[in-house]
């Protein structure tokens, strides 16, 4: 596997610690590190993943896996930000759209499919971490809304002894494809199930 780690508005004490662990573990050699420090300006903050991703597409396709990780998308839209207010266009919820759009559905990005066919996605997970489980801020409901499917793993699952820690019931999720993407079981299902396992939750955690 190709990896390419994209450090966005991290300072290099920071950056050093991540390339002096991938050195520990003997991956560097797989590995590419593009960085756009705090203090490089903000044109280099934002050309950044568009650069990760060029590199990561350079490696041919068959038998060949790549993982980009942009740390973070969130300082990628403040740089895209000052940019929009240095070219006097509009700075508010556009950043973000246009970093979680470009940065994950884009840099996944349009490969070139069978003659005929025009042009497709890249194939593979996009994972995305939230602060505190926070899945509606900007950027995770920007790669909901571009993905067909999600898996949301918790902490506190977790902690509790649930392995994998994953849960999807109470959560909303906004996808092209909707109901029609899901299986035959799943649309049978009654859909107060998830309304009455979130007033199990809600009852257990006032009984604790």
């Amino acid at each position: 596997m190709r990896c390419v780690y994209v450090a966005i508005g991290q300072k290099m004490s920071t950056i050093g610690r991540v390339v002096h662990t991938l050195e520990e573990k003997g991956v560097l050699g797989n590995c590419i590190v593009v960085v756009a420090s705090a203090s490089d300006s903000a044109p280099m903050q934002y050309i950044a993943p568009f650069a990760g991703c060029a590199m990561a597409e350079h490696f041919p396709r068959p038998g060949r896996r790549r993982l980009i990780v942009y740390d973070d998308l969130y300082k990628h839209a403040v740089a895209y930000r000052q940019i929009s207010l240095v070219l006097r266009r509009p700075p508010g919820r556009e950043a973000f759209r246009a970093t979680s759009s470009t940065c994950t559905a884009g840099c996944w990005s349009a490969r070139p499919a069978e003659p005929g066919q025009g042009r497709r996605l890249a194939d593979g997970p996009a994972i995305v971490e939230t602060q505190q489980g926070d899945y509606a801020a900007y950027i995770p409901t920007n790669l909901i809304s571009i993905t067909d499917g999600q898996i949301y793993w918790k902490a506190h699952l977790f902690y509790q002894g649930f392995r994998p820690a994953i849960t999807t019931v109470g959560l909303r999720r906004v996808a092209r494809g909707g109901q029609g993407r899901s299986s035959p079981r799943r649309r049978k299902s009654p859909s107060s199930c998830g309304m009455e396992f979130a007033q199990y939750r809600e009852l257990a955690a006032f009984a604790r």
